[in-house]
């Protein structure tokens, strides 16, 4: 786990296509114990747990099926990146993009009033 980049700290919200946020941790573990060799988890780290639980969204939407945390690979252009970043007032941490259509961002695929975790 630790060489796909799990750390301490991070939070699993689903293994193996199955929501577990609100799982005792006993149940969890023995999802994962059953899995055999291989387990597919969805994981979201600490402080972006911590923000979307400050900002009190559902972290099911997070998941499959609904709007899902992505990395994009943005490519500056002469213009800049092709969005702006702006932070609601009281929460650390937190960054709301407002993103240029037809910029780098947008062709890149990173939707608008999309959050920064």
């Amino acid at each position: 786990a630790q060489r796909r980049g799990l750390q301490d700290g991070d939070r699993i919200l689903e293994v193996n296509g199955e929501y577990v946020d609100n799982m005792e941790h006993f149940r969890v573990v023995q999802k994962i114990k059953a899995s055999g060799n291989q387990v597919a988890v969805a994981v979201l780290d600490g402080s972006a747990y911590e923000v979307t639980k400050a900002l009190d969204k559902n972290l099911a939407e997070l998941l499959p099926g609904h709007t899902r945390p992505r990395l994009c690979h943005i490519v500056k252009d002469k213009s800049g990146f092709g969005f702006s970043v702006s932070a609601p007032e009281g929460v650390k941490g937190t960054f709301r993009l407002s993103v240029t259509c037809d910029g780098p961002a947008d062709k890149a695929g990173v939707p608008s009033d999309s959050w920064l975790l």
